[in-house]
């Protein structure tokens, strides 16, 4: 089967391609597969070593820190490098 959803690991990896350029992308969080496996209450990938932080998701990438955090008023994914503390 294929889908038009894209992983964390491909955004965060597409992030990293543009250097310091972007510090951050939005997607459609509908387009997130991450999102999509929580909403049919699945389990994460144990490689993202994803934990939820307040309404945001921490997650790792080569372990590279990145942060998820979904619109309140949008269906828009803000993804960006660190994780923060």
């Amino acid at each position: 089967m294929t889908t038009d959803r894209m992983s964390l690991a491909q955004i965060a990896l597409a992030l990293e391609r543009y250097g310091g350029k972007y510090d951050a992308f939005e997607v459609f969080a509908d387009d997130v597969e991450e999102l999509y496996m929580l909403r049919r209450g699945e389990d994460l990938p144990a490689a993202l070593e994803a934990k939820a932080q307040g309404r945001d998701l921490l997650f790792k990438v080569n372990h590279a820190p990145y942060r998820l955090t979904l619109s309140e008023k949008s269906a828009i994914a803000k993804i960006t490098r660190g994780g923060g503390g």
